[in-house]
């Protein structure tokens, strides 16, 4: 199975135990070229259901292989720091339980190169929307991901450093990809917003950075409104209030604000 431009018989790269035989020495997950095979042929192992990954191309952000070498480089080797609190930027740890990004006030020098990023534009589209990787410099195959805390955290959401070489599977691209829009229309001309590539809850999820925490986030409308209506009706009495919950819930922003404002640097 050669794979062709917008070849959708070249289906999402499941299972790793699909191979494009033994001279390719497996596909690779990177953010370059994700699930490039470098073969003309593919077989199926037990278990993989005849799945096979790109063997000529890339994988496109709509599950098809395209035939282009590598994936768009738009910018690489720039920092990305917070509007709200612009001395801040964003890095991937080096030591990490969870994985999860975190934002620094340590110049480039300090941080060994753990706060440059490179962004990829990924060939297709999804829902007829672009897709992005935000790949680490210092570790190629890593990403940024948003992604559930799963209990680690109160927030529900929270951005995570995700290695595409070992953690693909069962990744799939919608985890790892990324929307990435301007915030021009909000103010900011400079500034960029980071989302989850599909909306949750009819809601896109959007990286930030609250007061009293220097991890990375992920803002949720819906979470926003549940938190806001639990804490407007708890008074200090201990009594609850019918009807704040309401007028609470009605000034929280479907977006972060400053505080889900990048501005990429240089």
């Amino acid at each position: 199975l050669r794979a062709k431009a917008n070849d959708s018989s070249a289906a999402w790269p499941w299972s790793s135990s699909s191979s494009a035989g033994a001279s390719a020495g497996g596909p690779k997950y990177q953010a370059s070229c994700y699930g490039h095979a470098g073969a003309t042929g593919c077989a199926s192992s037990s278990g993989s259901g005849g799945r096979c990954v790109c063997t000529d191309g890339c994988m496109g952000a709509d599950g098809n292989c395209y035939t282009q070498s590598q994936n768009k480089v738009l910018a690489s080797g720039f920092t990305i720091k917070n509007a709200r609190w612009p001395t801040y930027k964003m890095y991937v740890q080096r030591m990490s339980v969870f994985g999860q990004m975190k934002t620094t006030s340590f110049s480039g020098a300090y941080n060994m190169g753990q706060d440059a990023f490179t962004l990829y534009e990924l060939p297709g589209k999804l829902n007829g929307e672009t897709m992005y990787f935000l790949a680490s410099d210092k570790w190629p195959e890593y990403v940024f991901a948003i992604e559930a805390t799963g209990g680690t955290a109160f927030s529900l959401w929270g951005g995570y450093s995700v290695s595409l070489a070992t953690q693909h599977e069962p990744w799939s691209l919608k985890d790892v990809m990324l929307r990435v829009c301007s915030a021009r229309k909000m103010g900011h001309p400079d500034a960029i917003m980071i989302g989850s590539s599909v909306p949750s809850g009819g809601s896109t999820i959007w990286a930030y950075i609250h007061r009293g925490s220097y991890l990375v986030y992920g803002y949720w409308y819906p979470e926003q409104l549940i938190e806001s209506k639990i804490q407007s009706k708890i008074l200090p009495s201990g009594s609850t209030s019918a009807g704040s919950g309401d007028a609470a819930a009605s000034a929280i922003q479907s977006t972060p604000g400053d505080g889900g404002f990048w501005i990429p640097e240089p």
